[in-house]
């Protein structure tokens, strides 16, 4: 069992302790290896945001060009004409 002194020698220890850990948290060099860490993780969580963005342009800009062709094709279909009727012909406008 614990006695008296052996408890009270304890706390003094765990008070140091407690500040020598406090001190170390707060030196430069931790808190420059914390900060470090945080950068990379946010540059990490930008990259795949970039990823995904550039994916989904990719992809809104495919979906455009289906559009436009489905578009195009469904216009041409409507209308058979030829697109220049007076091809060879010499004509003004007044």
């Amino acid at each position: 069992m614990l006695r008296l002194l052996d408890v009270q020698q304890i706390l003094l220890h765990s008070n140091n302790t407690e500040r020598i850990q406090q001190a170390y948290m707060n030196s430069p060099e931790n808190q420059r290896r914390h900060f470090e860490s945080e950068l990379v993780k946010e540059r990490r969580e930008l990259r795949e945001k970039t990823k995904d963005l550039e994916a989904s342009g990719r992809l809104k800009i495919r979906e455009e060009k289906k559009h436009d062709h489905r578009k195009k094709n469904g216009i041409e279909a409507q209308d058979p004409a030829p697109k220049n009727l007076n091809r060879g012909k010499n004509t003004k406008l007044l």
